[in-house]
């Protein structure tokens, strides 16, 4: 009776500690293609005591690569805690400097090593014939028709695009691109001074703690979220200059840490490229298993 009792109370325990310090949730991960739901834990980061920092290693500095979970930036009518779950890959860090070129990533002049699955649209050109034969047994996502037998949008990985290019009938496989100043305004900032779009997006300094960055009306709308909603501040914007709380200034220091992320699902997946920046309070943690 008393082994029971001892293994009930140690098994407690071990549960107790799991639920401190990891985070098991079903999300939907919109990171990748598909649009399926995906059991994940997490390790947390925020919103814990850091006195096991000894025992366990400390998840606080986060890398590019990094699978993270963070509460939906979009929705700021809800309680932080109730919002939605999103899982996304930081690609440039606070106090980076990130620019994409023809859908490449360079961080601080310098293109960013990913060694993980990455998912494009390509259209597949065949010769009058059913691609059913050729795709079977493959991972693609979001087949689209465009001419019966001809033409079809399809979105895989580069490995996956090399594999059907060699079969027979197929006269061209290509990845799908938007312009250099192709503007959208589904794109972040989405401000009629900047012409960014998912393919080609910045420079554009990460906000870092500490560091100040010159404001005018041109780049303000890049920054005005942060400025009013992150740290609390009123912002009022002219051609005449600019006012945070009720004053002129020409400068403006961030009080956060903040972070670029981006879906493995390039030409489908919602992102910074899109919401914006993340602010490191609103990350749960890394995303482990």
């Amino acid at each position: 009776m008393r082994r029971l009792k001892f293994f009930l109370v140690a098994f407690s325990v071990v549960v107790l500690i799991l639920f401190i310090f990891y985070k098991p949730v079903s999300v939907k991960m919109h990171h990748l293609p598909d649009d399926d739901s995906h059991f994940v834990v997490i390790e947390k980061m925020n919103g814990i005591h850091r006195f096991y920092n000894a025992l366990l290693p400390s998840v606080e500095k986060l890398e590019p690569g990094d699978l993270i979970a963070f509460y939906d930036v979009e929705v700021n009518d809800v309680k932080i805690d109730r919002r939605n779950i999103l899982i996304r890959r930081i690609v440039a860090l606070p106090g980076d400097i990130i620019e994409i070129n023809s859908k490449n990533i360079v961080v601080n002049g310098k293109a960013l090593p990913e060694g993980h699955p990455l998912f494009f649209e390509y259209r597949l050109s065949l010769d009058n014939m059913s691609p059913d034969e050729m795709l079977a047994g493959k991972t693609i996502y979001h087949i689209e028709e465009i001419q019966n037998n001809k033409a079809y949008n399809i979105t895989c990985d580069a490995n996956t695009a090399s594999e059907i290019a060699r079969n027979k009938g197929v006269i061209n496989i290509r990845p799908l691109s938007l312009a250099k100043g192709d503007a959208s305004m589904r794109y972040f900032p989405k401000n009629q001074y900047f012409d960014w779009n998912k393919d080609y997006f910045g420079p554009v300094a990460v906000p870092r703690s500490e560091v100040s960055i010159m404001l005018n009306y041109r780049n303000a709308a890049a920054f005005r979220k942060i400025i009013e909603v992150y740290e609390g501040n009123a912002m009022q914007v002219s051609t005449a200059g600019i006012k945070i709380n009720a004053l002129p200034v020409t400068e403006y220091r961030f009080s956060s840490d903040y972070y670029f992320v981006m879906s493995d699902d390039r030409d489908h997946g919602t992102d910074s490229r899109h919401f914006g920046f993340v602010p490191a309070s609103y990350i749960i943690g890394k995303v482990i298993l």
